[in-house]
């Protein structure tokens, strides 16, 4: 059925449109749905009697009468920094957009291709939509276009000059130029946008192997991320940074601790280990757009050029976790840490030890389309994960169907890469075309 989240439809069932409201209408309209209640109903025998016939949707006062049950409402305030405040409810607007896929790149024995593990560290996408890849056990960097045709490669391992030893991030910028964090140098190696060796950056920010990248490159300089331990505490803040050419400002911090240090009998050493359901750094960046989430709740700040103009939030409700939740859970890491086979600790002990957060982080990634439109993948309650799509301006427009992969990154407004695994754990990288219905279905 055709849902109307964030639009008044003067429209057919089953093919609708904003009926030509000029933005500024539009928000006077909105206006007065934030005054009076919106409220709508159900016509049944639109669909069984008077489909063939097209039935028409009017805005009647404070009764919006669809085709449709209720879609989802949204209340956008302006605090008094001038930040947007984008809230949407808990019900979701299905979007009816597919994805087709054009392509697959890595997997194989040898070549370029031959690299096996793909993330947001190891993608990085630049001008003109090349792609560039970071192989973690060749220490080379593979070019393609966005066609998937290989362009070049380029680095091994070792310290000498293109050489990268300990790498754990990649970005690109506008001019196709590569950089690659090497933790042994404690700098950025950079390759021009046929290969070729630029000077390295120093980049002093302390490398951390996580799910999310170190650090991206935008225009005028870099975003990345750090954590830092209090003296003689095991509470570490963990910053997002943004730098540019004349400052460097804190996006968002946060003190909760991601990890705890343990004893367990037979150990030789204390184990730095990850808390269930300590809240991790969710970001993405795509120009001079940050999209950030760092907190339990449905939270999604934006950062245009380093200052914060967006909040988008929804009143989904994170799941709680039980006692009964973290014993299952630490009763499959009985074997803790980088000492597996020579510590062993009970489940009872990893809980009394490390303990469990209150509530799971209800968003597990974002993604910023070039856009500037937002994608947040979020827990759907039953172990899977469903995608809200917003728009520039913090507008829900759907979400998306649950078999829909998450963008490593995007291409341009309709093309985006995604990881894909096989039955063996060799991933590779699928380019994907993105099919856009105008209608919204529920």
């Amino acid at each position: 059925m055709t849902a109307c989240p964030g639009k008044i439809r003067v429209a057919w069932c089953g093919a609708s449109s904003q009926a030509g409201l000029s933005p500024r209408v539009w928000r006077s309209l909105r206006a007065v749905l934030l005054v009076y209640p919106l409220t709508s109903f159900t016509l049944g025998w639109c669909r069984a009697v008077l489909r063939p016939l097209r039935c028409l949707v009017w805005f009647v006062g404070p009764i919006l009468v669809a085709c449709d049950t209720p879609a989802a409402v949204q209340t956008v305030i302006t605090d008094s920094a001038g930040v947007v405040i984008a809230v949407t409810d808990e019900r979701d607007s299905r979007l009816a957009w597919q994805v087709h896929e054009a392509l697959t790149l890595g997997g194989k024995e040898q070549g370029p291709q031959s690299f096996f593990v793909v993330s947001r560290a190891t993608v990085a996408i630049g001008a003109d939509g090349r792609i560039h890849v970071w192989d973690g056990m060749t220490h080379a960097v593979h070019a393609f276009d966005s066609a998937g045709r290989h362009l070049w490669s380029v680095g091994r391992e070792g310290q000498g000059p293109g050489e990268i030893t300990y790498g754990n991030s990649i970005a690109a910028d506008e001019k196709n130029r590569v950089f690659v964090y090497d933790g042994g140098k404690g700098a950025l190696v950079v390759f021009g946008s046929e290969g070729e060796l630029l000077p390295q950056v120093p980049f002093p920010a302390s490398p951390i192997r996580a799910r999310q990248p170190h650090f991206d490159v935008h225009a005028r300089g870099f975003v990345f991320w750090r954590r830092e331990r209090y003296q003689g505490s095991d509470q570490r803040r963990t910053e997002l940074l943004w730098t540019d050419d004349a400052d460097t400002a804190v996006l968002v911090f946060t003190d909760q601790p991601i990890t705890r240090t343990a004893r367990f009998p037979g150990c030789p050493l204390a184990l730095g280990l990850p808390v269930l359901g300590a809240p991790l750094l969710n970001w993405h960046r795509a120009g001079q757009r940050v999209a950030v989430n760092h907190v339990p709740e449905y939270i999604i700040e934006v950062f245009d050029e380093g200052r914060r103009t967006l909040s988008i939030r929804r009143t989904i409700a994170p799941e709680p976790i039980t006692e009964a939740e973290a014993l299952r859970h630490y009763s499959s890491q009985t074997e803790p840490g980088p000492l597996a086979g020579m510590c062993r600790a009970s489940a009872r002990e990893m809980v009394k030890q490390l303990g469990f957060a209150p509530k799971h982080q209800i968003l597990t990634g974002l993604a910023v389309a070039p856009d500037g439109s937002i994608w947040a993948r979020r827990r759907d309650g039953t172990g899977g994960n469903l995608i809200d799509v917003f728009d520039p301006g913090g507008r829900y427009l759907g979400t998306l169907p649950p078999s829909t992969p998450f963008p490593i990154a995007f291409i341009d407004r309709d093309r985006f890469v995604f990881a894909v695994s096989d039955s063996l754990d060799v991933q590779r990288l699928v380019i994907a075309r993105l099919a856009r219905d105008r209608d919204v279905q529920l």
